[in-house]
């Protein structure tokens, strides 16, 4: 069974996911979340990382476009959790 963790990116950052080192192995230990952001959309849907992993392995949302960074909503969440 998959972790049911989440990890929270921005659109923006998926279209660099293909240079972390060990990315592929990301969706395997959590499910990878991704935010629309502004001007980024389509290009993160041609990414190798979204070539790559598919549409199983990712949870893209459609929300609202929000100016707000991954790590401030990562941080929020955890200290709403605690």
């Amino acid at each position: 069974k998959k972790n049911e963790d989440f990890f929270l990116m921005g659109s923006d950052n998926l279209i660099k996911l293909h240079k972390w080192k060990n990315w592929r192995n990301l969706s395997k230990i959590c499910r990878i979340t991704v935010l629309p952001r502004r001007g980024y959309v389509s290009k993160s849907l041609n990414s190798k990382a979204f070539r790559y992993l598919g549409k199983k392995n990712l949870l893209l949302l459609k929300s609202k476009m929000l100016n707000i960074s991954s790590s401030k909503i990562r941080k929020n969440y955890l200290e709403y959790k605690n």
